[in-house]
């Protein structure tokens, strides 16, 4: 048995479609105008379940997460990821340490981040721009970059005897994210970055 959510339709280019059981969770977290603006998106679509939505046609799949672990999704949504080089977003209350991961095309984020003044951006963004960066959606337009390069900095400091296949990983995500490929390039951006802010 096939699932639905790969049946195939007409894609639309550069779009996001937001799937959240409980459609008043916005409420909570963004000011009435954010909503009706974010609802008025051309590239943004609103839906309380899968249904019979075809997710192939979305670049960006943004899922409240106990919807994927009721549904059993997730096995699936990895497919899309893999095979389809779409851009998930978990999105739960219960998430306390934000990660993107999956070559930047996966990320797991508290629901007060998601409903953020940063969504509305980030979706005008992903319709505007050529490339999809998940951090955005995290830190802002302007300054996604400078706190994940302080967090490879981080990273680098690391102890080679203490360090693990996930903080190898993650270092590995942020420099190709990037383009970052050795300590003196990445505090030369570091610098440039912060006499900007």
């Amino acid at each position: 048995m096939v699932s639905s959510i790969f049946l195939s339709s007409t894609r639309m280019s550069k779009s996001i479609v937001i799937i959240d059981d409980r459609p008043n969770r916005p409420s909570l977290h963004l000011p009435e105008d954010a909503i009706r603006q974010l609802h008025s998106l051309p590239n943004v679509r609103f839906a309380s379940s899968i249904g019979d939505l075809d997710l192939k046609q979305f670049d960006v799949i943004a899922i409240h997460r106990s919807y994927v672990v009721r549904a059993k999704l997730f096995n699936e949504l990895d497919k899309l990821i893999k095979d389809y080089s779409k851009y998930l977003i978990l999105f739960s209350g219960g998430v306390s340490q934000q990660t993107v991961s999956e070559r930047g095309h996966k990320a797991t984020i508290g629901s007060e981040i998601f409903y953020s003044s940063n969504l509305i951006p980030f979706c005008q963004d992903i319709q505007e721009t050529e490339s999809i960066q998940l951090y955005k959606l995290l830190y802002g337009n302007t300054s996604w970059e400078l706190p994940i390069l302080m967090r490879l900095r981080q990273l680098y400091w690391i102890d080679p005897e203490e360090e693990n296949e996930d903080v190898e990983d993650e270092k590995e995500e942020i420099e190709d994210t990037l383009g970052i490929t050795s300590y003196d390039e990445l505090n030369n951006k570091i610098a440039q970055l912060a006499r900007t802010v």
